[in-house]
């Protein structure tokens, strides 16, 4: 009897993180994307300075979340994504906007992916 209430906590308990882990990853990834949105839309309508800040200020939100993110998210998507802002920062000093909402557009899709790749779905538990 105490094993198999051993094994149901156990069983409890690894349900529990997945949940965590899934909701975590999503409620961020949602955070960061929409912040990447308003960054790509001043960019489109010339605001470069503010894009600028409002990057430096979601890349700073980023670098919090990746702590937690390294526990949950694989390594080379965080890597991508520390690439991806200073790539978008670094063309947008040169004024090459369309290279930079090239690059913001890859890290909205990255984010994507990494929120679908901790979604519970069959799939992924497979």
């Amino acid at each position: 009897m105490k094993r198999l209430l051993v094994c149901s906590l156990l069983i409890a308990l690894a349900v529990s993180i997945c949940i965590f882990s899934s909701v975590t990853v999503e409620k961020h990834a949602e955070r960061m994307h929409g912040e990447l949105e308003k960054a790509g839309a001043l960019i489109v309508n010339s605001q470069v300075g503010k894009a600028k800040e409002m990057l430096k200020e979601t890349e700073e939100i980023w670098n919090k979340t990746e702590t937690l993110f390294s526990f949950i998210v694989d390594a080379d998507k965080i890597e991508e994504m520390n690439v991806g802002f200073s790539m978008i920062l670094y063309h947008l000093n040169d004024d090459n906007t369309e290279h930079a909402l090239e690059r913001l557009r890859e890290c909205e899709l990255l984010l994507e992916e990494i929120a679908e790749n901790e979604k519970l779905n069959i799939k992924n538990i497979m």
